[in-house]
């Protein structure tokens, strides 16, 4: 089983917790915002696109514009993105509102992640791919799985 999103909205990394004067912690605005933003766009595809099941794959493709500053001679149709945030902090809020969303029950659940950080002449979007891997696959994946 497989499920295929793409959502029309700039990416952003994850921030750290930050420290009130009491020493609890929160959110930066800007991050909330976000989440709040994603998991609007995503909420709606739950039900055209999305069963929630026992998904254990994930691949996640971030594309970027060029910021404006980048010379036009600098600038390539599709390269890898290899200086701007952490491939981590990127899918973190993606995780953290599909599990919000109840479409996974926690990110530990997830076998395989792929990350991908695209940048180029294109409108900034984010790609969702969620699968459920079967055994067979993963037999001819790894040729043999050890025996418990």
């Amino acid at each position: 089983m497989e499920a295929h999103l793409n959502v029309n909205i700039e990416a952003k990394p994850a921030s750290r917790p930050r420290f009130r004067k009491n020493g609890s912690t929160y959110n930066a605005p800007a991050y909330v915002e976000y989440l709040k933003e994603l998991s609007a766009v995503l909420s709606p595809l739950e039900t055209e696109q999305i069963i929630k099941g026992d998904w254990n794959e994930l691949e996640v493709k971030f594309y970027f514009s060029y910021p404006k500053s980048t010379p036009k001679k600098n600038r390539k149709v599709l390269e890898y993105m290899r200086y701007k945030c952490d491939c981590d902090n990127l899918v973190k809020p993606v995780m953290d509102v599909m599990q919000k969303l109840g479409w996974i029950d926690d990110d530990r659940q997830i076998a395989k992640l792929s990350v991908v950080k695209l940048q180029g002449e294109l409108t900034p979007r984010i790609e969702i791919s969620l699968y459920q891997l079967a055994i067979k696959y993963l037999q001819t994946y790894f040729k043999k799985l050890p025996t418990l």
